[in-house]
This record gives structure tokens, C-alpha cells and sequence, in this order.
């Protein structure tokens, strides 16, 4: 009996103790190459889901995140330069068909973007980096394949197909 109870108070402090290191437990990196950032340290509009994001540096020494959301009603624009400090710098209502993805960047000072519904493309305008702005492209709403052309040309091809039957083969296996 003695024996049991001996075992017992080992296993409550053992718990004990795991408990109270489980509840200061705080998350420190090593290494100054790690950060993490905590949800409550975050800009409030960090916090809305986002569906496609990109990154961009100014060369000025700046870093932005761009973030679509709202099913690509709304782009948001963070400063991460210092990942420890995000800071909100913009949030602008996007008029286009829906959620969208950045595709590649465009000259330096645009990003390629193409809706989800597989027919619109659009230009993000970065030249202000802070207020951007998005262009749509008519001319490319009929879709088709598409192709890369260095950093600034895409080449979208679009094909149509006529077939027309001139005869009828008969097969046999005679």
C-alpha cells in the first residue's frame, strides 16, 4: 500500500511540474533568423482570411504583403519589412469578377493577376506602392493559352478548331 501511494505522489508532482512549465512555455528563437508573431500582436485586418498573397519589395529598402480577400472583393496591403512589427498601410475594394491569384510580376512595378473564373486578367499597378491598383485587360477576356515572354510579354494563344468530315471509314476485322 505504502508502495502505491509513493507512486502516486511522484506521478502529482511529475504532473505538477509538467503543468507548470506547459503554462510558461513561450515560444524564443535560438537564432535571431526565426520570428513568430503572435495573432493578438497583428494589424485587425491581418485576421481576415486571406485567399492568395505576394510579396514585393520596393527597392527602397521597403517589403509589402498583398493580400486578396473577401473572395477578391478586397486587397490589403501590409508593411513587412520588420517581420517582428507588420503594420497595416491600406485596404481597397477590388472591382473585378471575384478571388483572383498573382501570377508573376510584370517590369519591375506590376503583377500579373488572373481571376479563378479562367477568363479575366488583370495588372496590378505598383508604382505607388501604398495605393495600388488594379487594371482589368479587355482584350484578354476571351482567355486561351498562355505563355510566358521574359519578365514583361505574355503571349496568350487562342485556337479554334474546324473539323469536317469528308468521309466515313468502315473498319473490319476480317
Amino acid at each position: 500500500m505504502k508502495h502505491v501511494n509513493i507512486v502516486r505522489a511522484v506521478i502529482t508532482v511529475t504532473a505538477s511540474l509538467f503543468l507548470a512549465v506547459q503554462a510558461y512555455a513561450e515560444v524564443h528563437s535560438r537564432t535571431n533568423e526565426l520570428i513568430v508573431v503572435q495573432p493578438k500582436d497583428l494589424p485587425e485586418q491581418a485576421l481576415i482570411p486571406g485567399n492568395s498573397f505576394f510579396l514585393y519589395s520596393d527597392g527602397a529598402g521597403f517589403t509589402y504583403l498583398y493580400v486578396e480577400q473577401q473572395h477578391g472583393a478586397q486587397l490589403t496591403v501590409f508593411d513587412v519589412t520588420n517581420p517582428s512589427k507588420i503594420k497595416f498601410v491600406a485596404s481597397s475594394a477590388v472591382n473585378g469578377p471575384g478571388a483572383f491569384d498573382f501570377v508573376r510580376p510584370l517590369d519591375g512595378h506590376g503583377e500579373l493577376v488572373r481571376f479563378r473564373d479562367d477568363r479575366t486578367v488583370a495588372v496590378l499597378d505598383l508604382h505607388k506602392v501604398k495605393s495600388p491598383s488594379l487594371h482589368i485587360i479587355d482584350a484578354l477576356s476571351e482567355g486561351g493559352t498562355t505563355e510566358a515572354l521574359g519578365e514583361s510579354g505574355l503571349l496568350i494563344v487562342k485556337r479554334t478548331l474546324q473539323l469536317r468530315a469528308s468521309h466515313t471509314a468502315r473498319l473490319s476485322s476480317d
